[in-house]
Protein backbone atom coordinates (compact mmCIF):
# COMPACT_ATOMS: atom_id res chain seq x y z
CA UNK A 1 0.00 0.00 0.00
CA UNK A 2 2.88 2.35 0.78
CA UNK A 3 4.30 1.73 -2.70
CA UNK A 4 1.00 2.88 -4.16
CA UNK A 5 1.13 6.06 -2.13
CA UNK A 6 -1.60 5.02 0.30
CA UNK A 7 -1.53 6.12 3.93
CA UNK A 8 -1.85 2.83 5.80
CA UNK A 9 -2.95 4.55 9.02
CA UNK A 10 -5.70 6.43 7.20
CA UNK A 11 -6.85 3.26 5.45
CA UNK A 12 -7.12 1.37 8.74
CA UNK A 13 -8.89 4.29 10.39
CA UNK A 14 -11.45 4.29 7.58
CA UNK A 15 -12.84 0.91 8.68
CA UNK A 16 -16.15 1.32 10.52
CA UNK A 17 -16.05 0.85 14.27
CA UNK A 18 -18.56 0.21 17.01
CA UNK A 19 -18.21 2.88 19.71
CA UNK A 20 -18.99 2.39 23.36
CA UNK A 21 -22.30 4.16 23.74
CA UNK A 22 -21.26 5.75 27.04
CA UNK A 23 -18.08 7.40 25.66
CA UNK A 24 -18.42 7.53 21.88
CA UNK A 25 -14.79 6.35 21.53
CA UNK A 26 -14.25 3.81 18.71
CA UNK A 27 -13.20 0.56 20.34
CA UNK A 28 -13.87 -2.29 17.93
CA UNK A 29 -13.90 -2.83 14.20
CA UNK A 30 -13.03 -5.31 11.48
CA UNK A 31 -9.28 -4.87 12.06
CA UNK A 32 -7.13 -4.50 15.14
CA UNK A 33 -3.99 -2.40 15.44
CA UNK A 34 -2.46 0.10 17.83
CA UNK A 35 -4.89 3.00 17.52
CA UNK A 36 -3.02 5.15 20.01
CA UNK A 37 0.35 5.45 18.25
CA UNK A 38 0.17 3.71 14.90
CA UNK A 39 3.42 2.52 13.36
CA UNK A 40 3.31 0.98 9.84
CA UNK A 41 5.65 -1.72 11.13
CA UNK A 42 3.36 -2.69 14.03
CA UNK A 43 1.09 -5.78 13.84
CA UNK A 44 -2.29 -5.60 12.14
CA UNK A 45 -4.90 -8.32 12.16
CA UNK A 46 -8.54 -9.20 11.59
CA UNK A 47 -11.01 -9.36 14.43
CA UNK A 48 -13.86 -11.88 14.41
CA UNK A 49 -15.99 -9.15 12.82
CA UNK A 50 -13.41 -8.91 10.04
CA UNK A 51 -13.11 -12.68 9.65
CA UNK A 52 -16.87 -12.87 9.17
CA UNK A 53 -16.41 -11.20 5.77
CA UNK A 54 -14.05 -13.92 4.56
CA UNK A 55 -15.24 -16.96 2.60
CA UNK A 56 -16.51 -19.71 4.91
CA UNK A 57 -13.46 -21.86 4.33
CA UNK A 58 -11.27 -19.08 5.76
CA UNK A 59 -13.27 -18.47 8.96
CA UNK A 60 -11.63 -21.29 10.93
CA UNK A 61 -9.77 -18.92 13.25
CA UNK A 62 -13.04 -17.28 14.30
CA UNK A 63 -14.59 -20.70 14.88
CA UNK A 64 -11.65 -21.67 17.08
CA UNK A 65 -12.10 -18.48 19.10
CA UNK A 66 -15.78 -19.28 19.69
CA UNK A 67 -14.82 -22.81 20.70
CA UNK A 68 -12.33 -21.50 23.24
CA UNK A 69 -14.89 -19.00 24.53
CA UNK A 70 -17.37 -21.83 25.07
CA UNK A 71 -14.71 -23.84 26.90
CA UNK A 72 -13.94 -20.90 29.20
CA UNK A 73 -17.63 -20.75 30.14
CA UNK A 74 -17.71 -24.52 30.64
CA UNK A 75 -14.70 -24.36 32.97
CA UNK A 76 -16.36 -21.57 34.92
CA UNK A 77 -19.62 -23.50 35.30
CA UNK A 78 -17.70 -26.56 36.47
CA UNK A 79 -15.57 -24.66 38.98
CA UNK A 80 -16.50 -24.89 42.69
CA UNK A 81 -18.38 -21.92 44.13
CA UNK A 82 -17.28 -20.51 47.47
CA UNK A 83 -20.11 -18.34 48.89
CA UNK A 84 -17.61 -16.47 51.06
CA UNK A 85 -14.89 -15.69 48.51
CA UNK A 86 -14.55 -14.90 44.82
CA UNK A 87 -11.53 -16.69 43.38
CA UNK A 88 -10.26 -15.85 39.86
CA UNK A 89 -10.37 -18.61 37.27
CA UNK A 90 -7.27 -18.74 35.07
CA UNK A 91 -7.10 -21.28 32.22
CA UNK A 92 -3.94 -22.04 30.28
CA UNK A 93 -4.36 -21.55 26.56
CA UNK A 94 -2.41 -24.78 26.12
CA UNK A 95 -5.27 -26.60 27.85
CA UNK A 96 -7.79 -24.98 25.51
CA UNK A 97 -5.59 -25.92 22.57
CA UNK A 98 -5.55 -29.52 23.75
CA UNK A 99 -9.33 -29.62 23.98
CA UNK A 100 -9.68 -28.25 20.43
CA UNK A 101 -6.73 -29.91 18.69
CA UNK A 102 -8.84 -32.33 16.64
CA UNK A 103 -10.65 -29.54 14.83
CA UNK A 104 -8.30 -26.59 15.04
CA UNK A 105 -4.71 -27.66 14.59
CA UNK A 106 -3.87 -25.05 11.98
CA UNK A 107 -5.25 -21.99 13.73
CA UNK A 108 -4.38 -22.28 17.41
CA UNK A 109 -1.24 -20.11 17.23
CA UNK A 110 -3.32 -17.03 16.40
CA UNK A 111 -5.48 -17.24 19.52
CA UNK A 112 -3.49 -15.01 21.90
CA UNK A 113 -3.85 -12.12 19.43
CA UNK A 114 -7.53 -12.86 18.82
CA UNK A 115 -8.24 -13.11 22.55
CA UNK A 116 -6.43 -9.84 23.17
CA UNK A 117 -8.51 -7.91 20.63
CA UNK A 118 -12.03 -9.27 21.16
CA UNK A 119 -14.31 -7.42 23.63
CA UNK A 120 -15.55 -10.75 24.97
CA UNK A 121 -12.06 -11.58 26.24
CA UNK A 122 -10.49 -8.14 26.78
CA UNK A 123 -8.36 -7.74 29.86
CA UNK A 124 -7.97 -11.45 30.62
CA UNK A 125 -4.33 -11.98 29.70
CA UNK A 126 -2.13 -13.40 32.43
CA UNK A 127 0.60 -16.01 32.76
CA UNK A 128 1.64 -18.87 35.00
CA UNK A 129 4.91 -19.12 36.92
CA UNK A 130 6.51 -20.98 34.02
CA UNK A 131 5.52 -18.26 31.56
CA UNK A 132 2.69 -20.19 29.90
CA UNK A 133 -0.02 -17.81 28.64
CA UNK A 134 -3.28 -18.01 30.56
CA UNK A 135 -6.59 -16.29 30.22
CA UNK A 136 -8.63 -15.15 33.19
CA UNK A 137 -12.37 -15.67 33.12
CA UNK A 138 -14.07 -12.28 33.15
CA UNK A 139 -17.64 -11.13 33.60
CA UNK A 140 -17.85 -10.16 29.93
CA UNK A 141 -17.54 -13.83 28.90
CA UNK A 142 -20.83 -14.62 30.64
CA UNK A 143 -22.59 -12.38 28.13
CA UNK A 144 -21.52 -14.75 25.33
CA UNK A 145 -22.13 -18.04 27.13
CA UNK A 146 -24.88 -19.17 24.74
CA UNK A 147 -23.13 -18.06 21.53
CA UNK A 148 -22.21 -20.89 19.14
CA UNK A 149 -21.97 -19.26 15.70
CA UNK A 150 -20.22 -16.23 14.26
CA UNK A 151 -23.49 -14.38 13.41
CA UNK A 152 -24.77 -14.94 16.95
CA UNK A 153 -21.49 -13.69 18.36
CA UNK A 154 -21.62 -10.50 16.28
CA UNK A 155 -25.24 -9.91 17.26
CA UNK A 156 -24.39 -10.32 20.96
CA UNK A 157 -21.30 -8.18 20.49
CA UNK A 158 -23.29 -5.28 19.06
CA UNK A 159 -25.64 -5.44 22.03
CA UNK A 160 -22.70 -5.66 24.43
CA UNK A 161 -20.80 -2.70 22.98
CA UNK A 162 -23.91 -0.57 22.62
CA UNK A 163 -26.01 -1.58 25.63
CA UNK A 164 -29.43 0.06 25.94
CA UNK A 165 -29.41 2.73 28.60
CA UNK A 166 -31.96 2.95 31.34
CA UNK A 167 -34.97 5.12 30.64
CA UNK A 168 -34.88 8.31 32.73
CA UNK A 169 -38.68 8.22 32.78
CA UNK A 170 -38.48 4.86 34.55
CA UNK A 171 -37.01 6.45 37.68
CA UNK A 172 -39.45 6.57 40.59
CA UNK A 173 -41.06 9.79 41.85
CA UNK A 174 -38.68 11.68 44.10
CA UNK A 175 -38.98 10.64 47.73
CA UNK A 176 -36.89 10.89 50.88
CA UNK A 177 -33.28 9.75 50.72
CA UNK A 178 -32.43 6.14 51.53
CA UNK A 179 -31.69 6.54 55.24
CA UNK A 180 -34.72 8.75 55.86
CA UNK A 181 -37.03 6.41 53.92
CA UNK A 182 -35.84 3.44 55.95
CA UNK A 183 -36.18 5.31 59.24
CA UNK A 184 -39.68 6.54 58.37
CA UNK A 185 -40.80 2.99 57.50
CA UNK A 186 -39.40 1.74 60.81
CA UNK A 187 -41.25 4.50 62.69
CA UNK A 188 -44.66 3.77 61.21
CA UNK A 189 -44.05 0.05 61.69
CA UNK A 190 -43.77 0.69 65.43
CA UNK A 191 -46.92 2.79 65.27
CA UNK A 192 -48.90 0.00 63.59
CA UNK A 193 -47.38 -3.21 64.98
CA UNK A 194 -45.91 -2.06 68.30
CA UNK A 195 -42.32 -3.13 67.57
CA UNK A 196 -39.44 -2.09 65.36
CA UNK A 197 -39.01 -3.58 61.90
CA UNK A 198 -35.31 -2.81 61.41
CA UNK A 199 -32.59 -4.01 63.76
CA UNK A 200 -29.05 -3.51 62.49
CA UNK A 201 -25.82 -4.17 64.41
CA UNK A 202 -24.58 -0.70 63.45
CA UNK A 203 -25.00 2.21 61.09
CA UNK A 204 -22.28 1.11 58.67
CA UNK A 205 -24.63 -0.67 56.24
CA UNK A 206 -26.97 2.30 55.96
CA UNK A 207 -24.02 4.66 55.55
CA UNK A 208 -22.64 2.48 52.75
CA UNK A 209 -26.01 2.50 50.99
CA UNK A 210 -26.03 6.30 51.14
CA UNK A 211 -22.64 6.52 49.43
CA UNK A 212 -22.05 6.53 45.67
CA UNK A 213 -20.56 3.76 43.52
CA UNK A 214 -18.22 4.61 40.65
CA UNK A 215 -16.60 1.18 40.17
CA UNK A 216 -17.72 -2.44 39.98
CA UNK A 217 -16.17 -3.08 43.41
CA UNK A 218 -18.04 -0.16 44.98
CA UNK A 219 -21.26 -1.25 43.27
CA UNK A 220 -20.86 -4.73 44.77
CA UNK A 221 -20.12 -3.23 48.19
CA UNK A 222 -23.25 -1.04 48.08
CA UNK A 223 -25.42 -3.99 47.05
CA UNK A 224 -23.91 -6.13 49.80
CA UNK A 225 -24.72 -3.40 52.32
CA UNK A 226 -28.28 -3.19 51.00
CA UNK A 227 -28.67 -6.96 51.33
CA UNK A 228 -27.49 -6.67 54.94
CA UNK A 229 -30.06 -3.95 55.60
CA UNK A 230 -32.85 -6.15 54.26
CA UNK A 231 -31.57 -9.08 56.31
CA UNK A 232 -31.91 -6.82 59.36
CA UNK A 233 -35.70 -6.70 58.93
CA UNK A 234 -37.58 -8.57 61.67
CA UNK A 235 -41.20 -9.00 60.54
CA UNK A 236 -43.40 -11.68 62.10
CA UNK A 237 -44.70 -13.45 58.99
CA UNK A 238 -43.71 -17.01 57.99
CA UNK A 239 -40.79 -17.71 55.65
CA UNK A 240 -37.01 -17.95 55.65
CA UNK A 241 -35.99 -14.59 54.18
CA UNK A 242 -36.97 -11.38 56.01
CA UNK A 243 -38.47 -9.86 52.86
CA UNK A 244 -40.64 -12.96 52.37
CA UNK A 245 -41.80 -12.70 56.00
CA UNK A 246 -42.43 -8.97 55.49
CA UNK A 247 -44.72 -9.68 52.56
CA UNK A 248 -46.54 -12.44 54.44
CA UNK A 249 -47.18 -10.25 57.47
CA UNK A 250 -48.43 -7.29 55.46
CA UNK A 251 -50.70 -9.38 53.23
CA UNK A 252 -52.13 -11.04 56.32
CA UNK A 253 -52.72 -7.92 58.42
CA UNK A 254 -53.38 -5.11 55.95
CA UNK A 255 -56.63 -4.79 53.95
CA UNK A 256 -56.95 -6.29 50.42
CA UNK A 257 -56.94 -2.87 48.75
CA UNK A 258 -53.35 -2.44 49.91
CA UNK A 259 -52.11 -5.77 48.55
CA UNK A 260 -51.27 -4.71 45.00
CA UNK A 261 -49.06 -1.87 46.22
CA UNK A 262 -47.42 -4.13 48.79
CA UNK A 263 -46.64 -6.83 46.22
CA UNK A 264 -45.18 -4.29 43.82
CA UNK A 265 -42.89 -2.81 46.49
CA UNK A 266 -41.79 -6.20 47.81
CA UNK A 267 -41.05 -7.33 44.25
CA UNK A 268 -38.46 -4.55 44.01
CA UNK A 269 -36.87 -5.50 47.33
CA UNK A 270 -36.67 -9.15 46.29
CA UNK A 271 -34.80 -8.15 43.12
CA UNK A 272 -31.82 -6.84 45.10
CA UNK A 273 -30.26 -10.20 45.97
CA UNK A 274 -30.36 -11.62 42.41
CA UNK A 275 -28.63 -8.49 41.09
CA UNK A 276 -25.83 -8.89 43.62
CA UNK A 277 -25.53 -12.66 43.14
CA UNK A 278 -25.47 -12.35 39.36
CA UNK A 279 -22.43 -10.09 39.53
CA UNK A 280 -20.41 -12.98 40.93
CA UNK A 281 -21.85 -16.30 39.74
CA UNK A 282 -22.80 -17.24 36.17
CA UNK A 283 -25.35 -19.77 37.41
CA UNK A 284 -27.66 -16.95 38.44
CA UNK A 285 -26.77 -14.48 35.67
CA UNK A 286 -30.12 -14.98 33.89
CA UNK A 287 -31.97 -14.24 37.10
CA UNK A 288 -29.80 -11.16 37.55
CA UNK A 289 -30.73 -9.87 34.08
CA UNK A 290 -34.43 -10.21 34.93
CA UNK A 291 -33.89 -8.52 38.30
CA UNK A 292 -32.04 -5.58 36.72
CA UNK A 293 -34.94 -5.09 34.33
CA UNK A 294 -37.25 -4.52 37.31
CA UNK A 295 -35.16 -1.44 38.09
CA UNK A 296 -35.20 -0.34 34.45
CA UNK A 297 -31.55 -1.32 33.97
CA UNK A 298 -29.93 -3.29 31.17
CA UNK A 299 -27.32 -6.05 31.35
CA UNK A 300 -24.36 -5.75 31.33
CA UNK A 301 -23.98 -2.75 33.62
CA UNK A 302 -21.53 -0.19 32.30
CA UNK A 303 -22.31 2.94 34.31
CA UNK A 304 -21.94 1.77 37.92
CA UNK A 305 -22.86 5.12 39.42
CA UNK A 306 -26.08 5.39 37.45
CA UNK A 307 -27.00 1.76 38.15
CA UNK A 308 -26.50 2.05 41.90
CA UNK A 309 -28.31 5.39 42.02
CA UNK A 310 -31.26 3.84 40.19
CA UNK A 311 -31.42 0.77 42.44
CA UNK A 312 -31.14 2.91 45.57
CA UNK A 313 -33.87 5.27 44.33
CA UNK A 314 -36.25 2.40 43.59
CA UNK A 315 -35.48 0.78 46.95
CA UNK A 316 -36.25 4.04 48.75
CA UNK A 317 -39.44 4.26 46.72
CA UNK A 318 -40.39 0.71 47.79
CA UNK A 319 -39.83 1.68 51.43
CA UNK A 320 -42.08 4.71 50.90
CA UNK A 321 -44.82 2.61 49.29
CA UNK A 322 -44.83 0.17 52.21
CA UNK A 323 -44.68 3.03 54.69
CA UNK A 324 -47.74 4.73 53.18
CA UNK A 325 -49.83 1.54 53.35
CA UNK A 326 -48.76 0.73 56.90
CA UNK A 327 -49.39 4.32 57.99
CA UNK A 328 -52.82 4.42 56.30
CA UNK A 329 -53.84 1.25 58.12
CA UNK A 330 -52.52 2.58 61.43
CA UNK A 331 -54.55 5.79 61.02
CA UNK A 332 -57.71 3.87 60.11
CA UNK A 333 -57.40 1.94 63.34
CA UNK A 334 -57.03 5.15 65.35
CA UNK A 335 -60.11 6.79 63.87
Amino acid sequence: MARRGSDLGAVLASFPTVPRAWTGVPTYGAVWYDRGSFDPRSPVGLTVAGMAHLPLEHQSSAEVFLGMLRLMNEYFLASPVDPFAVEPLDVELALLRQRLRRTATGWIAEMPDVFAHEPATWGGATSSNDGQPRWRYTGAMRYFAEVDTIPKYLHALTSYLEPPTSDPDSLPPQTLDFAASLDFLDTVWVLRFGKRLVRLPGAQSVASCSAEASTAEEFDARLSALVEVLKGFEPEGPGKHPVVRLRAQLLDQLPPEAHARIMSAVDLLQAVSPVRNGAQHHRVAAESVAALAKFGLAYPIEDWQEAWGTIRAWTSFAFAELRDEVLADARSRMS
